[in-house]
């Protein structure tokens, strides 16, 4: 969808140029294209945000993992120790994964903020997607709206060279065909 709306953001300024004159033809106007790149910049940030934080979860959960792993060792060794009667060793064993403990429970903690920053930044792009469909369908609608206003002739094209072709309405061309028949019926009985 981002790829789709910011499109014109990667052109060349010939490209870009052409692509707003025909636009422009379209009843497509600056503020609207402005918009359009606006809020696809903004899906593009917000995929880049939901990137970082996925990544800065994934880096605080391996840390997490790593320490708790630290934490049961220590706990194991004081048991060994213990086991084996070297109690000044358990004693350092058991400091140790007390201190592990602590890191430990930080460490969960900036897990549950990374993990509370990805809902977020989830969040910011599933709106930001929202807004860059709203702004796609607007788009096409006015496109569809100066098209349909072009084609009955209530306006005129902006840019010749890219002129609308006209929209043939089926009911009208059997109405005019009916009428050119009557016509053609009474100019033969007379």
């Amino acid at each position: 969808l981002g790829a789709n709306v910011g499109s014109a953001m990667g052109s060349s300024s010939s490209e870009s140029e052409t692509r707003r004159k025909r636009l422009a033809a379209l009843g497509v106007d600056e503020t609207m294209l402005r918009q359009q790149e606006s809020i696809a910049k903004d899906v593009q940030e917000a995929e880049q945000a939901v990137d970082s934080a996925k990544r800065a979860r994934d880096s605080a959960r391996s840390f997490a993992a790593v320490l708790a792993k630290d934490r049961d060792n220590a706990q194991t060794a004081a048991e060994n120790a213990v086991a084996d009667g070297d109690d000044e060793t358990a004693k350092k064993y058991l400091r140790s994964r007390l201190a592990l403990d602590d890191r430990c429970t930080d460490a969960e903690k900036r897990l549950q903020d990374a993990e509370q920053r990805l809902i977020q930044a989830n969040d910011a792009l599933k709106y930001f997607q929202e807004q860059a469909l709203q702004t796609e369908n607007l788009f096409y609608r006015t496109i569809v709206a100066n098209y349909d206003a072009k084609s009955r002739g209530y306006i005129s094209s902006l840019d010749n060279s890219y002129e609308l072709p006209p929209l043939r309405d089926p009911i009208l061309d059997r109405f005019k065909a009916l009428e050119d028949k009557r016509s053609n019926d009474r100019n033969n009985d007379s």
